[in-house]
């Protein structure tokens, strides 16, 4: 069965295109959405936000799974949530020691969903979250190690983060030296340098893309150096110098995230699910990693750098070299959920 089997298993968002006649209303805002009357608790909690949508919100950030659940203890307004569930990004390809062997490939970001009011990721169906009093449990992907030679590299369930019944999916795995074909996941991963194997690109969920797609896909390897892995918010760049890893999904204006979280990037707000770099054979091409926490690839022997924790960063990929040199962890996943206050 695909590990993307149970994507949106509580009901099926892709008809809600075809109904929609490929309108853009999920775009539109709230239209002066009141309070939600929620009181909760759980996770790292950040009360009083103002927003420039003129609400103040509160924010409950999750970074680990366990005894500190969503806990609704009272509703009495509207009793809407908002949303982002992160998964844990891909490892960093591997590189195999031997003369003249390559750089590895970057990991792709853990898959992104989100229904944060305007953002582009905000799907037709679900849309708005309804909570009521009780316990919700939730579930935060850890980041993917990078693995050895000839070893799957498809995230374990583990890397998954799961919340209200949906399930963002865990970064592929970036290709090993040699053209290894890279791992499908929430982002693809970048397929190794080229060599005497296949070298294709991990592909993002879902493979036919916008606009419920969690992740893009990685970047095919080049000479001496691997593709960067897929993001959140584009693809992993090709090798050549080694690949840029995808940028991540930008959280800004009116659908923020404080500075509490996620990274800084090329534009003003925060940046989550990145991809990482590509590893190179040399020093000073290694492709950086995408904003939202993607780590960076190496040059000649180096360890690809990890994701960053908490941003579903992947890791980026190995430098190639004579030695055995494995690429960066994946960066650990995320939940954020905010309600207006």
């Amino acid at each position: 069965m695909s590990i993307f089997g149970d994507f949106f298993k509580k009901e099926a968002p892709l008809l809600g295109l075809q109904g929609s006649g490929g309108g853009l209303g999920f775009l539109a805002g709230r239209g002066g959405a009141g309070s939600s009357g929620i009181t909760a608790t759980g996770g790292t909690k950040e009360p009083n936000v103002s927003s420039p949508d003129g609400l103040i919100y509160t924010y409950h950030y999750f970074t680990t799974t366990g005894a500190n659940p969503f806990n609704v203890t009272s509703v009495d307004g509207s009793g809407e949530v908002e949303y982002i569930l992160v998964a844990g990004g891909g490892g960093g390809g591997y590189s195999q020691n031997g003369s003249g062997r390559n750089g590895g490939g970057g990991g792709g970001a853990g898959g992104l969903i989100t229904n944060f009011n305007n953002h582009p990721y905000r799907p037709f169906t679900p849309g708005p979250q309804v909570v009521s009093v009780q316990n919700y449990s939730l579930s935060v992907g850890v980041g993917v190690p990078a693995v050895g030679p000839g070893t799957a590299r498809e995230a374990p369930p583990s890397a998954d983060t799961t919340a209200f019944g949906y399930t963002a999916f865990g970064g592929g795995g970036g290709g090993q030296n040699e053209g290894q074909s890279a791992a499908a996941g929430g982002s693809g991963g970048g397929a190794g340098s080229v060599g005497n194997a296949a070298n294709n690109p991990g592909s993002g969920y879902p493979p036919s893309g916008p606009p419920y797609t969690q992740g893009n896909p990685g970047g095919a390897g080049g000479p001496g150096n691997g593709g960067g892995g897929g993001g959140a918010g584009a693809a992993g760049s090709a090798g050549g110098n080694g690949g840029a890893g995808g940028v991540g999904s930008l959280f800004t204006a009116e659908y923020s995230i404080p500075d509490s979280y996620g990274t800084t990037g090329p534009n003003p707000g925060r940046y989550l699910a990145g991809g990482g770099g590509g590893g190179d054979i040399g020093s000073g091409d290694a492709g950086i990693g995408g904003a939202g926490g993607g780590g960076n690839g190496k040059g000649t022997d180096v360890t690809g750098s990890p994701g960053t924790a908490n941003t579903g960063g992947g890791g980026g990929g190995a430098g190639g070299g004579p030695n055995n040199t494995a690429g960066g962890t994946g960066g650990s996943g995320i939940i954020i959920i905010r309600y207006s206050t």
